[in-house]
């Protein structure tokens, strides 16, 4: 079986830079070493921050988040590529169920005193292991599709075709491009979150923020709000009402990112 992971080897400025900033205990000092050393890095903030390199020296909450969305969105836009074929997706679908997933993990992070730069840039990534598997997929299996209605069929059929899933390729990719160990977890255990030990929260938040965010995307929102489970709700102290509440504003935010994402994002297959 090919290898899923060829060409991505190499992670792009916008991983090096996201992977940095998330890297909480020493982000000053990679920030500051990628200012300074990567070239890759300082045209990437140079085209997207008008304070260009200089934008990442001493950068506080406000502009941390604004680096990891920005990077995040970047790089879920260049895994997209042309679209990921046995899927069935399209690379800017691809990057607008990113982003329903992104708007929930950021509000949820707010309301819960999370981190909102990491639950937003692991809702931008959160099947970011899809782009591994297709790219392995259409080498060797051009001819397979795969659903991506219901996690558990798709994870069954993935480990079916390609021997692993996406879950365990987004993870492995995440690993491979540095990023902290909480990220990696996050993305692995993000089917079961109560299930690992490490920074729960984060892992928590996002899977809340995927079953919301793809609910969003289908119109079924009030009826997957209702149906989360109370235990994960308790872990990061969550009323159920709060998601109702904040729900339109959800929504409208997820629209004006998708609408400003459109521009940049090829549609075709």
């Amino acid at each position: 079986m090919s290898n899923p992971f060829l060409g991505l080897d190499h992670p792009p400025p916008s991983a090096r830079l996201l992977s940095a900033i998330l890297n909480a205990d020493t982000a000053a000092r990679s920030l500051e070493t990628l200012r300074r050393e990567d070239g890759g890095v300082r045209a990437f903030l140079g085209v997207r921050f008008a304070g260009g390199p200089e934008a990442v020296s001493g950068a506080d909450a406000a502009m941390r988040f604004s680096l990891a969305r920005t990077s995040s969105l970047a790089l879920a836009a260049d895994l997209a590529g042309d679209g990921l074929e046995c899927y069935g997706l399209a690379a800017d679908t691809f990057v607008e169920r990113g982003l329903a997933v992104a708007a929930w993990a950021e509000a949820l992070a707010e309301r819960t005193g999370g981190d909102r730069a990491a639950t937003f840039s692991l809702g931008m990534l959160y099947r970011a292991g899809m782009v591994p598997v297709a790219r392995m997929l259409a080498r060797v299996k051009p001819d397979v599709r795969i659903s991506v209605g219901r996690l558990a069929p798709q994870i069954a059929r993935e480990r079916e075709e390609a021997r692993i899933d996406c879950l365990q390729a987004g993870a492995r990719l995440l690993e491979m491009w540095g990023f902290p160990d909480f990220a990696v977890k996050a993305v692995r255990h993000q089917h079961h979150p109560l299930l690992h030990a490490g920074r729960l929260k984060v892992t928590v938040l996002l899977a809340l923020a995927v079953s919301l965010g793809e609910a969003m995307q289908r119109g079924t929102l009030r009826a997957a709000a209702d149906a989360l489970p109370e235990a994960m709700l308790d872990e990061v102290r969550l009323e159920r009402i709060t998601l109702h509440d904040c729900s339109a504003v959800v929504e409208e935010s997820w629209q004006r990112m998708r609408d400003s994402a459109r521009a940049a994002v090829p549609a075709r297959t």
